[in-house]
Parts: C-alpha cells; structure tokens; sequence
C-alpha cells in the first residue's frame, strides 16, 4: 500500500462528512433567511410601537439585532465551504437550538394570551428551523481553517462584541420588568443579539472574519440613524458613526509599503473585479437587443 492511499470507504467516509457540513451551512443560509423574513415581520405587526419604554428594545431595535444576525449567519454561512469550520462553529450552531425554542415558546405564550394567531403561526416556524438546525448538524470532524494575522479586524470585532453584549445587557435589564408585549420585544431582539456576539468574539480565519464585518457595520449605522431619530444629540450620532469609519478603513490599501498583505484590501479587489466581470458580459437580451 501506498503511504498516501485511501480506501473507498474512508473516501466515501469524507465524502459524507463533507455533505453534511454542507448541508449545516444551508441550514444557517436557510436561518438568516428566516431571521430577515421575521424582522420583516416584525416591522409589518409593530410599526405602532416603534420606541419602548426608556431602556427597553423598540420595533426599530428588534428589527435591527434580527438583520444584523441575519447578516451574520449568511456570509458565515459561506465563510467554510466543504467543511472547513473553526471548532467553535459546531458548538455555535447547535446552540441556535435551544435559543429557537426559547424564543418559539415566548411567540407562542404571548400569542396565545393576546389572541394573535400570527405569533403562534411564528411560533410554529421557529420551531421548524429549530428542527432544521438538528436534522442538519454536521457529522465527522471539521477542518479547522488558518487563523488570521489581520489583528486591527480581530481586535476590533471584539470590540464590536464586547459593545454588543453591553447592548443586550442595557436591554434586558430595561425591558423585562415592564409589560408583555415590551417582554416579548426584549426577548426576540436580545437572542439574536448575544448569538451574533458570541460569533462576533469567536471569528479567527479571514473567511470569518469577512462574515463578521458587514453586520458589525450595520449594527454601527444603525446605532447612528436611532440616535439621530432618538435623541438628535451629535455625539449619539457621530460616535457609531466613527466607528463605521473604522471599519471601513480596514479596506484601505495599508499598509503602504505592502497593500497586498491587507486580506481585507484584497477581499475588496476581488469583489470589485468580479463585479466588473459581471457588468462587462451582456446578457443574452441585451446582447440580442444590440445586434437589432
């Protein structure tokens, strides 16, 4: 036997282990899919409460950790493809479970007291992606992918997540002692929250790190465009706003002498070629359209 040989079995072994990390990564695609279907949702069932009480989570908040997680989960989603996952990504997803359940059953006990079917008809889809989730857990051993050297992105989304985890503090102590209806507000916006912060602290390969940027930008300007609607105070408005221009700038070509060894000036090349690869090639109806 050859020292590199593999049978069939242990082939096919790989071969199944990879197409269930494959189908964990659908099952998180097919989550954020469902996180911005609920904050639509949301939106459309609580325009009218739009600002909580003082310290508690509003419709605009809710709606805010549900798009940023969202966000989150599909470009991580798309971070480790065939199976190349950080260690904490299997621990990470499968606590998705119990927190679908807990959120599943505070839509369904408030729906059920106040008589609103179309929570419980919430209740019941969260139930389903939390089944989704076990049915799809990966099985086998992961492949861990290298750990980044980009130390300006590393740090700074643990400050994003430190700041996320205050957040989520701020509105559970501000939104549990008051009514039902602010409960069930703080408790859908506070479990995405700590889940996207969690992720957020554990990110460590570029891939993950590409993830874990977008949705910490979002969180910023949407922290910026509620305390410009809230208070109108400058500095509620431009320090989230500064901070969006931090991350941002992890896209600069730096450092000079070397552009290239910046993984996130790189990322940006590659998508701005791809782009204009897209827009080059005409379609078939354009392209039909040219030659009439």
């Amino acid at each position: 036997h050859h020292a590199g040989f593999k049978s069939d079995e242990v082939l096919l072994k790989e071969r199944r282990s990879r197409d269930s990390f494959d189908g964990a990564d659908l099952a998180l695609q097919a989550l954020s899919w469902g996180l911005w279907v609920l904050a639509l949702f949301w939106l459309a069932l609580f325009s009218e409460a739009s600002a909580g009480p003082a310290g508690s989570p509003g419709t605009m908040q809710v709606c805010l950790s549900l798009v940023v997680c969202g966000i989150f989960c599909g470009n991580l989603a798309r971070a480790s493809p065939r199976g190349t996952w950080s260690t904490w990504r299997m621990f990470w997803q499968l606590g998705w479970v119990p927190s679908l359940l807990l959120l599943a059953a505070a839509l369904a006990h408030f729906g059920m007291s106040a008589g609103r079917a179309e929570l419980q008809a919430l209740s019941l889809a969260t139930l389903v992606m939390a089944l989704l989730v076990v049915l799809a857990r990966p099985h086998g051993q992961a492949i861990p992918g290298r750990g980044s050297d980009a130390y300006c992105a590393r740090w700074l989304l643990v400050a994003d997540g430190l700041l996320g985890a205050k957040l989520a503090l701020d509105m559970l102590m501000g939104g549990l002692s008051h009514g039902p209806l602010v409960r069930l507000h703080t408790i859908v916006a506070v479990i995405p929250q700590l889940l996207w912060v969690t992720g957020t602290l554990l990110c460590c390969t570029e891939a993950e790190l590409f993830a874990a940027v977008p949705a910490a930008m979002v969180l910023h300007t949407g922290g910026a465009l509620q305390g410009w609607l809230d208070t109108q105070k400058l500095v509620d408005i431009l320090v989230p706003a500064g901070v969006v221009v931090l991350h941002l700038m992890l896209f600069l070509p730096l450092p000079r002498q070397d552009p290239d060894s910046n993984p996130f000036h790189m990322q940006l090349k590659r998508s701005l070629r791809r782009m204009g690869r897209l827009l080059a090639t005409p379609t078939s109806g354009f392209a039909d359209g040219a030659e009439d």
